[in-house]
């Protein structure tokens, strides 16, 4: 009889404290926020960091590569990124597909840098010389654009602009 007294009085004890114990509510990570888009001639990857180098809207035939560099604050979950590189003429030069982006279950990313390499020099974009755009799509939406030039200077003018 005792062992069955002791025994109903921590069951007693044990659903007071649960209840008067306050509960958590899972708080939901602050949200998404675009940061910024840049376009450079490099990228500078450090341990944990990447920062775009020479950044400019102006590229010449002979330089190897864009770099469109994206900068993006708190994700959470599973998305999706996909680059689209247009060419003057607004055709479609090459899109990367749908590319999953996500954060560790239950857990966000206070920062994200992303980017992706348009290769000029020895490939067909050499030869086409103009005004280019590259979108950015999060999710299948626009999130960022950014106009270019490729082209030769000749006395700090753009060849296209004389």
């Amino acid at each position: 009889m005792k062992k069955i007294r002791i025994l109903s009085l921590f069951l007693v004890l044990s659903l007071f404290l649960l209840s008067c114990s306050s509960t958590r509510e899972i708080i939901k990570p602050p949200d998404l926020k675009f940061v910024y888009m840049t376009l450079s001639k490099e990228i500078e990857v450090e341990t944990f960091n990447a920062i775009p180098k020479n950044p400019t809207t102006f590229f010449s035939p002979k330089d190897r590569e864009v770099v469109a560099f994206l900068k993006l604050e708190n994700l959470w979950g599973v998305h999706t990124l996909r680059w689209d590189w247009l060419e003057p003429d607004g055709n479609l030069y090459y899109s990367t597909g749908d590319y999953p982006i996500r954060s560790a279950e239950g857990k966000y990313l206070r920062e994200v840098a992303v980017w992706h390499k348009l290769s000029i020099l020895g490939e067909a974009a050499e030869n086409l010389m103009g005004d280019w755009t590259v979108k950015v799509f999060f999710d299948k939406e626009v999130l960022a654009s950014k106009n270019f030039r490729i082209g030769t200077e000749v006395k700090g003018l753009p060849e296209i602009a004389r």
